[in-house]
């Protein structure tokens, strides 16, 4: 069993890591999954692992990667290999989750995966779906078209929070500080 590390999440604090159950080992919530002694969780134990992350906002992009690929496709990697029924209401949200973690990573093919599902499933109605898009324009550089999506969103959502926030993000990668700060501003008013 690994040792905490100073650098994982709920260790940086010196406190006492959290303890999860995986596979009926009981591990420190620090100890990377990936050097566990096996992938081959069920997939509800799988499910209950990425719930409590995202509840507890932690951001395990490598190991949320791993246990969708591993655990939840069967080692397929597909999402459309992720039974809905396994997953019940929270395929979607994991779906999310997985995206997202994949742009951490840089793993375009993942990332083109699980927004296929949820394009499918939700169609380029969903802002959270075109939120996703323009956050994997972002993972790919390309600042243009991922605020060209976020201006849309603003356009018809002047009140949605996220795609302000990641405008916000993008000025500030991009050197841009008085558009960030013009952004950040118009956020805050609202």
């Amino acid at each position: 069993m690994s040792v905490c590390d100073p650098l994982l999440p709920n260790s940086a604090d010196g406190e006492s890591c959290h303890e999860i159950l995986w596979e009926g080992h009981l591990l420190p919530d620090c100890t990377p999954v990936l050097s566990c002694p096996s992938l081959s969780a069920p997939v509800s134990g799988a499910r209950d692992l990425l719930r409590r992350w995202r509840e507890d906002n932690v951001r395990r992009s490598a190991d949320v990667v791993a246990l969708f690929e591993d655990a939840l496709t069967g080692g397929t990697g597909d999402p459309a290999d992720v039974s809905s029924g396994v997953l019940g209401d929270e395929h979607w949200m994991v779906l999310e989750q997985v995206a997202v973690a994949a742009m951490d990573v840089h793993r375009k093919d993942v990332v083109d995966r699980c927004l296929r599902e949820l394009k499918r499933q939700f169609d380029l109605d969903s802002f959270r779906v075109r939120r996703l898009y323009a956050m994997r324009y972002e993972m790919l550089e390309d600042w243009e078209n991922a605020l060209k999506i976020y201006e849309v969103i603003l356009d018809e959502d002047d009140s949605n929070s996220a795609a302000r926030k990641r405008k916000v993000a993008i000025h500030r990668q991009q050197g841009e500080n008085s558009k960030a700060i013009s952004e950040l501003n118009k956020y805050l008013k609202e």
